[in-house]
């Protein structure tokens, strides 16, 4: 069996350690293999393709095998707990703009943890019906002071003369407006 080289104890000297019958074996609790025995560790080691390093220490092989297995089970669940903690911020965010803080694509979160994407997608939605329906009632209160306004100085409450007074858009359609002078001009008809 020809020795390990050089660099492969250097490297990773405090993970790897040579013994006296020539043997690799893998020592320590230090930080885990990016990767399994493929092309990138085989590179990484000095080999061309992992064949050789299979033939010479399979022993080793398995073992990093089975610690790049743990690994990517270690990783998986803190993706898991990382997108779960989304659902406990103050701001609901939605799943695009936390897959992409998270550094992953939303649609691989999907796949991976439907029911939490569901729910943040769900939490994010309902935050968002109720951002709308706060805007439309700020704006019908807005509406309906300028309509009470416009009667007091002895103009008549159309949408055309709030649209002037508002000088803005008015957020809200014109079924909505005309249902908020509706009222409006009711009350007053009802004040008189």
């Amino acid at each position: 069996m020809p020795s390990a080289p050089a660099f492969l104890l250097c490297f990773h000297s405090s993970h790897i350690v040579l013994q006296s019958d020539g043997e690799l074996v893998i020592a320590g609790n230090g930080p885990y293999y990016t990767s399994g025995p493929d092309i990138e560790v085989t590179k990484r080691l000095g080999y061309k393709d992992s064949t050789s390093l299979l033939k010479y220490y399979p022993k080793l092989c398995r073992v990093i095998v089975k610690r790049h297995a743990e690994y990517r089970k270690v990783q998986f669940k803190a993706r898991r707990h990382k997108l779960a903690a989304v659902l406990h911020e103050e701001s609901p965010s939605s799943l695009r703009a936390a897959a992409r803080r998270l550094g992953y694509n939303a649609c691989y979160l999907c796949q991976q943890f439907p029911d939490v994407s569901q729910a943040i997608a769900k939490r994010h939605a309902s935050f968002r019906k109720r951002q709308c329906l706060e805007r439309k009632k700020e704006q019908e209160a807005r509406i309906r002071a300028i309509a009470l306004h416009l009667d007091s100085v002895g103009g008549y409450p159309s949408r055309k003369r709030v649209k002037e007074v508002l000088n803005a858009p008015m957020g809200l359609n014109n079924s909505e407006v005309g249902a908020v002078l509706r009222e409006v001009r009711t009350q007053l008809n009802k004040e008189r």
